[in-house]
């Protein structure tokens, strides 16, 4: 699983929604961003973390912007892929896998 699904994937656990952001000075390239009312709303998030580590390495990558009534929480270095409702890349092609 790619660093961009695990997030994708913890985010949907902690019950949250995550889409695609391009924050401040990222040249409008998406990456992985979660929309919250405060930062106490990021603890779903930890305790949907399989591990400290991974939760810690969450934090150490996440970057917020205030939305007026909110934040969000976004993670530049993670690229925002496409998935579906299963939570798998919608341009994923079988036939690369098998190469």
């Amino acid at each position: 699983m790619s660093d961009s699904l695990q997030i994708i994937e913890i985010i949907r656990n902690a019950g949250l929604r995550p889409h695609s952001y391009s924050g401040r000075g990222m040249m409008g390239r998406p990456c992985i961003g979660v929309a919250l009312d405060s930062m106490s709303g990021f603890s779903p998030i930890i305790r949907a973390a399989a591990d400290c580590d991974t939760a810690a390495d969450l934090f150490e990558g996440m970057r917020t912007d205030q939305l007026g009534y909110g934040i969000i929480a976004y993670w530049p270095d993670f690229e925002w892929i496409e998935v579906d409702e299963n939570g798998l890349d919608v341009e994923y092609d079988e036939d690369e896998e098998a190469a």
